[in-house]
């Protein structure tokens, strides 16, 4: 539809594409040695800030658990098991461990409630207990696994195989960070999950087959327990891995006044000749990144009730012109130093016109706006006030309709033949008459006398 007389000089902008999903020209992004990362403001919904190669394949490692964790916390919300139910593991919780994985060395009939061994996924990061959660939780371990690849699909993960619950290499398994992403969403909205993913240390009380742990986390923005110098005072999650296959890898998460982030960072590399406790860059550049989204980008308004008002033709009114604006206001999570003027405002109306009488309030078309390819959102376009019907343009507007009707004009024209018709054949046959009456009158006298 065509834009009439809009106000605003934003809509004659050219926009200048920035490097990042939101407009961040400007912006310096952090430098990251991960191959592939992504960070993602989840306050107001999902809001990418950074992403590096995110869409691309990767193993996914220890960040499987997420998934593996993430059907247990909703089979207990379905009250298809409880936190404090007592489960027995069987043989199958040492299928696919090798030698030199991480476990919680449990053992074949040993009991637990379920609350322990989901703390024994998500903590230490126990291979053994994400078997065993797996058959708690669907009988056995392949039904499970089919159901984690349902459940990533319905999450609307598009380059993710899963083959087992604990994520140790297999060359068919595989997500993308962007993928891995929707999984962490969808698990911290469970408060349980959300629980236990910031809990630097648990206690698993002594069971019948083993004595009391101590679980820590593995997730050193959470826990000093395992190495120091990279806590983070906001983080509140959630994961780590790492294999030869993959790499460093850790699914971040932290809480900064009322901002929430996620971050996932796949494939670090541990520089050759760290020292003990140094070179996990993982957690270095999970930091750096979960920092850089605090520190550069906040809640802005882009669109308002009162902004780039415009105005649309009236038709059977004294008044040309009704003013148009939008209805509400669209926000988002930009850089601090972005420029507003370089979003583009799109406006439709729904007619090229609009007929009086018009009431304040009515929906006119709507306002788009979008930086390149993102889209913030779209607003009705209202109008702003009354405007009146004149009777005398409204009357000659029904006449006119009313005679520009089809049946109408075949009518007219009928009746104007018809007319014709009757005028004509009138006319013709007093014409015939008039003569009759001389001629009638001749023979009744011929030469001034009566004939006897």
């Amino acid at each position: 539809m065509k834009n009439f007389r809009l106000l605003s000089p934003l809509l004659a902008l050219v926009l200048v594409l920035g490097a990042f999903t939101t407009p961040a020209a400007a912006l310096e992004a952090p430098s990251l040695t991960a191959t592939s990362a992504i960070l993602v403001d989840v306050t107001y919904g999902t809001e990418v800030l950074y992403e590096r190669a995110a869409h691309e394949r990767v193993y996914p490692t220890g960040l499987t658990k997420v998934m593996t964790a993430l059907l247990a916390v909703e089979a207990v919300e379905r009250g298809e098991l409880s936190l404090d139910q007592q489960v027995t593991a069987s043989s199958g919780i040492n299928q696919g461990i090798m030698a030199g994985a991480t476990i919680a060395d449990i053992k074949v009939g040993e009991t637990m409630t379920v609350r322990d061994v989901l703390a024994c996924v998500m903590i230490p990061s126990a291979n053994d207990a994400c078997n065993f959660l797996a058959e708690v939780v669907s009988g056995n371990i392949s039904t499970f696994v089919a159901a984690m690849n349902q459940r990533s699909e319905e999450l609307g993960c598009e380059d993710t195989h899963f083959t087992n619950p604990h994520g140790l290499h297999d060359s068919e398994q595989y997500s993308t960070a962007w993928d891995l992403f929707l999984i962490c969403q969808a698990a911290m909205e469970n408060p349980t999950f959300r629980e236990l993913a910031s809990v630097g240390q648990y206690v698993v009380p002594a069971t019948n087959l083993y004595d009391q742990r101590i679980l820590h986390d593995t997730n050193s923005l959470i826990s000093t327990h395992i190495r120091i110098g990279y806590y983070y005072q906001y983080a509140t999650g959630i994961q780590t891995g790492a294999s030869d296959e993959s790499g460093r890898c850790l699914a971040a998460s932290a809480t900064r006044g009322e901002r929430s982030l996620i971050a996932i960072i796949m494939g670090c590399e541990r520089p050759a000749g760290s020292a003990a406790g140094e070179g996990f860059l993982e957690f270095t550049e999970g930091k750096r990144l979960l920092e850089w989204g605090f520190n550069n980008f906040s809640r802005q308004t882009i669109l308002t009730s009162t902004d780039l008002q415009g105005d649309i033709p009236v038709t059977l009114s004294q008044t040309a012109f009704v003013a148009a604006q939008p209805n509400g206001t669209l926000e988002a999570t930009l850089p601090d130093d972005v420029d507003i003027s370089s979003f583009t405002y799109d406006t439709e109306y729904f007619s090229e016109s609009v007929q009086a009488p018009v009431e304040k309030g009515q929906l006119l078309g709507t306002i788009t706006v979008s930086y390149g390819d993102r889209v913030f959102g779209t607003l009705d376009l209202v109008a702003v006030s009354d405007v009146e019907r004149s009777g005398y343009l409204f009357f000659r507007e029904r006449i006119s309709t009313y005679f520009s009707q089809l049946w109408v004009k075949i009518v007219l024209v009928i009746l104007i033949l018809s007319i014709l018709i009757v005028v004509v054949w009138t006319v013709f046959f007093e014409k015939r008459g008039g003569s009759g009456s001389r001629y009638s009158g001749s023979r009744g006298y011929r030469g001034g006398r009566r004939l006897r």
